[in-house]
């Protein structure tokens, strides 16, 4: 509850008239240690976040927005920078499906310029609010 009342304060914060910032906290499952806790990303300018189980914070850019089955997708990258456990970048694709909001990531290794994927985060629902 507290993480929708400190992301509403936020969203109020937005300007009437600009794009959406949409903000999701990963609904952690029994037995689950999900990599990423939440996400947040505005619409127009396509800046993202994500944090991590560690309280780490990346920056990151929202990328190939689209709709599917009338349910928006989109995709977050981020680049690490340093190695972050062995990983160089990693993107979380975000999806509407079955009345929730999910999420499913990969992390790569970039080899002279190509990504190869290192690790599957799995498939998470989430809760997200926008404005």
């Amino acid at each position: 509850m507290r993480f929708f009342l400190v992301a509403l304060m936020l969203c109020l914060l937005v300007a009437e008239g600009h794009a959406a910032t949409t903000i999701c906290k990963v609904i952690k499952r029994k037995n689950s240690m999900p990599a990423f806790t939440s996400f947040t990303w505005d619409d127009e300018s396509g800046k993202a976040s994500v944090n991590t189980i560690t309280g780490e914070t990346f920056d990151g850019n929202m990328v190939f927005p689209r709709k599917k089955n009338g349910s928006e997708i989109i995709n977050i990258v981020v680049e690490f920078g340093e190695s972050y456990y062995g990983n160089d970048m990693a993107e979380l694709v975000i999806f509407h499906v079955l009345g929730a909001y999910r999420v499913h990531g990969v992390q790569y290794v970039v080899k002279d310029g190509t990504r190869y994927v290192n690790a599957n985060y799995g498939v998470y629902e989430l809760e997200c609010l926008s404005h």
